[in-house]
């Protein structure tokens, strides 16, 4: 079954519960590659492929994560952003935090990030302006419970 990161996005409008089952496989170990990101499929608006991995936290937990490209402060960046915003907390459970930056910040110039709380780990969203690389980024990160 091909499922992750991108299908969250586009089955959005197909139905809510096409979208957690989705989210709720991509976030079962194990996490490889080929439940980050199916081929050929992306966010709407966005300017490029996404960029996808793993890494391997020092607790020795797996971590999932998916950067996606937008024009920078592009407004479908933030309509994407609280779309999943609202999905992930349907999906997942609700915010436990959220952090904000704007103005005096070195790197990036702005950034909105909302973390959700899940049995198996913890799922973080995140929307940054990169005003150095004219782009804007969304970030969708999973890290599994150790």
């Amino acid at each position: 079954m091909a499922t992750g990161l991108m299908m969250v996005g586009m089955t959005a409008s197909a139905g809510h519960t096409s979208a957690c089952t989705n989210i709720w496989n991509w976030m079962q170990p194990p996490i490889d590659t080929e439940h980050i990101q199916p081929a050929g499929q992306q966010l709407e608006g966005t300017t490029g492929p996404a960029q996808c991995g793993m890494s391997l936290l020092i607790s020795g937990a797996r971590s999932s994560h998916c950067a996606y490209p937008f024009e920078y402060r592009a407004d479908v960046a933030q309509k994407v952003f609280d779309d999943l915003a609202q999905l992930m907390t349907h999906c997942v459970g609700p915010e436990v935090t959220e952090r904000t930056g704007k103005n005096g910040v070195n790197h990036p110039d702005s950034y909105d990030q909302k973390t959700f709380q899940a049995y198996n780990g913890s799922v973080s969203l995140s929307l940054k302006d990169k005003g150095n690389l004219n782009q804007t980024y969304i970030f969708l990160r999973f890290d599994a419970a150790s």
